[in-house]
């Protein structure tokens, strides 16, 4: 992900997050006061929101790697060299994906390499799997390199690993699809503290008040809240699974 991106997504998470600062310090201390403690664990709030973005993302360049694999094979079949089928292929991909992705921006550059750079094809790929950091691109250079020495079909390594990553989509779809009402339950139960806080502050402010002016009442919010957020933290690690490395 390229810097311009990230720096907009820190923008982003950081005006959220100074909200969600505001919200918290306010339902569980009755003051704005302290918002600048909660937003001292920005980073972490950042690095979760960062994980689930990567993790998308991770699933579409899959997605792509798995079409560039198939138009890579298909052009090996037809009969073109390494070379020209990373090139055709590319002119296919350009035509399904934006190409101003990052997985779109590497494979452009791979292509650069080959064609302006006379980088060797394998060498070339071997750059484009450390770019985009997948393990299918990775095992796929280093197959390259064994199938050059020793001899083997190329088109069949590509399509071989089309279908594993076919396969690895298709299960994690399925995990996904059976854990979806634990999300929802989780996204529940993660409303439900602030729902109760903000409806007895409307309706019964006096009954939850000694919750925000005597010591033992802070010490106990304080406690409720630390252990809202480790539950927090623990149903956003128990809702990301994968398969692929």
């Amino acid at each position: 992900m390229h810097w311009f991106t990230r720096k907009n997504y820190i923008l982003q998470d950081l005006i959220f997050g100074s909200i969600v600062a505001l919200l918290f310090s306010w339902l569980f201390f009755y003051t704005l006061t302290f918002a600048i403690f909660f937003l001292a664990a920005f980073p972490f709030f950042h690095k979760m929101r960062q994980t689930k973005r990567d993790q998308k993302a991770r699933e579409e360049m899959l997605k792509q790697l798995r079409d560039g694999f198939q138009a890579i094979s298909s052009s090996l079949i037809s009969g073109y060299a390494l070379e020209n089928a990373l090139v055709q292929a590319y002119h296919e991909m350009e035509q399904l994906y934006d190409t101003q992705n990052d997985f779109s921006k590497a494979w452009t550059a791979m292509n650069q390499k080959m064609l302006q750079l006379k980088l060797p094809a394998m060498e070339a790929f071997r750059l484009f799997a450390e770019e985009i950091n997948l393990g299918f691109a990775k095992d796929m250079a280093q197959y390259l390199v064994i199938a050059k020495r020793d001899g083997g079909d190329l088109a069949g390594l590509f399509r071989t690993s089309a279908d594993m990553i076919t396969t690895v989509l298709a299960v994690e779809n399925e995990i996904q699809t059976s854990i979806t009402q634990i999300k929802y339950e989780q996204r529940l139960m993660t409303m439900m503290p602030p729902g109760i806080l903000l409806y007895l502050q409307l309706t019964s402010i006096d009954m939850i008040m000694p919750l925000y002016t005597t010591n033992v009442g802070r010490i106990t919010m304080v406690i409720c809240l630390l252990l809202y957020m480790v539950a927090i933290d623990l149903g956003q690690k128990m809702s990301r699974i994968t398969v692929a490395k």
